[in-house]
């Protein structure tokens, strides 16, 4: 009868307290497993978007840019206001399209656009009193979701078609040459100028260690050559 009694409360008596400490240190690390790649795998899908937003966005500002600057005004005799301008910072750039200014710079950290029908405004790179108006933030907004354009370069790199063949064909460029001058073909005559001009744009998604970071080029030829 002992051994029977014996047997018996040995099947009925469960598991014991460091069995059960066991399972659960067991479950919890299960349990922080998985809120870690969770965890992981939200921040991956974040910065992803991040990434994807900014490249979206600075393209679409990049495309915007060449496509207009591509118009730009030119011709034999085209007034110098009226000229494809660079900033002597390197940092804004003017132009006529159909007469009605345009340009782009990076004024005080913030990234504007000019654009005026007024024709008694001309687009000009000048800043501070007696600065031109007209230049408007255009990524001002989209700072508060983390979005900002952290720079803005410009450069040129010009040649010089001679009227007569025999004359040998000249290039110049901004690295040379003084980056605002309007004298891209550095006092030649009787040239066409096809001008290139050089558009670099850097931008940041987020803040910290999370930030990401994008900086475009574009290569631009402006299709109205100027005759000088």
């Amino acid at each position: 009868m002992n051994i029977v009694n014996m047997n018996t409360r040995r099947s009925c008596s469960g598991v014991t307290l460091v069995e059960l400490l066991v399972g659960l240190v067991v479950g919890a690390i299960l349990i922080l497993t998985v809120i870690a790649a969770w965890g992981l795998t939200a921040r991956t899908a974040a910065f992803t978007m991040g990434s994807a937003r900014l490249n979206h966005d600075m393209r679409a500002t990049m495309q915007m840019m060449s496509q207009d600057l591509r118009r730009a005004d030119g011709g034999a005799g085209i007034p110098t206001e009226r000229a494809v301008r660079v900033g002597s910072t390197g940092q804004c750039i003017t132009y006529y399209v159909e007469n009605v200014g345009r340009g782009f710079r990076m004024d005080d950290g913030v990234f504007q656009m000019f654009f005026s029908t007024d024709p008694t405004i001309i687009a000009d790179c000048s800043t501070g009193s007696g600065a031109a108006t007209g230049w408007i933030p255009i990524y001002d907004s989209l700072a508060q979701g983390r979005l900002v354009i952290t720079d803005f370069q410009v450069g040129w790199q010009t040649t010089c078609y001679p009227f007569d063949p025999a004359d040998a064909i000249e290039e110049f460029n901004s690295s040379t040459s003084p980056i605002d001058t309007l004298d891209r073909c550095n006092g030649l005559e009787d040239v066409t100028e096809v001008l290139e001009v050089n558009l670099i744009l850097s931008g940041q998604f987020g803040t910290g260690a999370q930030a990401k970071s994008a900086t475009l080029n574009q290569a631009v030829t402006v299709r109205n050559n100027e005759i000088r």
